[in-house]
Order: C-alpha cells, then sequence, then structure tokens
C-alpha cells in the first residue's frame, strides 16, 4: 500500500485496473494513496485521519466492501468526496451509497472520473474557505 498525505485514496482489488487508474490520477497532478482490500482502506482511513481530499472506491473488495469504508471515511470526514465503482452494484447505490456520492459504472473512462475528482474536491475545498 501507498502512503501520501493529502492524497486521494484509491481502493481497487484488480491490480490492471488499479495500475491504469492510478497512472490515469497521478499524470492529472494528483499525489494517490492505494489499498487493495477493504481492510487496507479502513486502517488507512483511521491512521491518515483528515488527509485524504476524497476516495474513490470499488465496490465489491476483500474483508470490507466500498459501502463500510465509504461510511467510516464518513464518519471521520463527513464532507469527504467519494466516488464508488462497480460492474454490477450501481442498483444498490441509492441504498447503500453515503449521500452527495458519485457512482461510477465500470468500465470508465479515467478522464471522466478524474475530472469528477477535481470538481467534488473544488466544490468541498469552496465551501469549507465559505465559513
Amino acid at each position: 500500500m501507498t502512503e501520501a498525505l493529502s492524497a486521494v485514496l484509491y481502493v481497487e482489488d484488480e491490480p490492471l485496473v488499479a495500475l491504469a487508474v492510478v497512472m490515469e490520477l497521478e499524470e492529472a497532478g494528483f499525489e494517490v494513496a492505494q489499498a487493495a482490500t477493504g481492510k487496507e482502506a479502513l486502517e488507512a482511513i483511521e491512521r491518515n485521519r483528515g488527509k485524504y481530499l476524497a476516495l474513490v472506491t470499488d465496490v465489491r473488495l476483500p474483508e470490507v466492501d466500498g459501502w463500510s469504508i465509504a461510511r467510516r471515511a464518513r464518519e471521520l470526514n463527513p464532507k469527504l468526496p467519494v466516488i464508488y465503482a462497480s460492474g454490477d452494484s450501481g442498483l444498490d447505490w441509492s441504498q447503500e451509497g453515503v449521500p452527495a456520492s458519485v457512482m461510477f459504472k465500470k468500465p470508465f473512462a479515467n478522464e471522466v472520473l478524474v475530472e469528477t475528482l477535481r470538481r467534488l474536491i473544488a466544490s468541498t475545498t469552496k465551501s469549507a474557505n465559505a465559513y
């Protein structure tokens, strides 16, 4: 698992998918902390409280699912932008997903992910600076 402060936490158990997305995010200027299991993601969230700009997580993961990861992340940071990615869990998003999250159906265009992340992070930063 890669650690970085003020990074996007990306959770994906498929190595080839993860490689492509991480490369795209890094090329777009994001620092990326990566986890391959739900357990790794929860440990990273606990260890690095308040350090992530956003969470991008697969839904179906070993040990702990993406829904649970996002719920715990939001307990620690209620405004954390969350993007879910799944090939088959889109219908569960309205019931399982955290409020104000985004669902991407796999496969998705990495460029769209980058633009969505930028928009969500800018929106969160703008509202935090309004106070």
